[in-house]
């Protein structure tokens, strides 16, 4: 499962390291497939990054990126 997802300003290797790294889903590690910003997409004003997830649990996405830090974000 392909996600893309929008954010309001800078994303930064330390934001794709933390959604990378996974976070805790109902007591279960949940962590991306892979995660990217593509080169084309670093300089925009709202760039889109790719996560790809093998379930899509629970919200999956929302959480790896919220808890990366990325509060004001949306899907594309």
């Amino acid at each position: 499962m392909y996600i893309y997802c929008n954010h309001e300003g800078v994303v930064n290797k330390r934001h794709l390291i933390a959604i990378s790294e996974g976070t805790i889903i109902e007591g279960i590690h949940c962590t991306p497939d892979s995660v990217e910003l593509p080169p084309s997409q670093a300089d925009m004003l709202r760039p889109c990054l790719r996560i790809v997830v093998h379930e899509g649990r629970n919200h999956e996405v929302r959480e790896l990126v919220k808890n990366a830090g990325l509060e004001d974000w949306e899907a594309c």
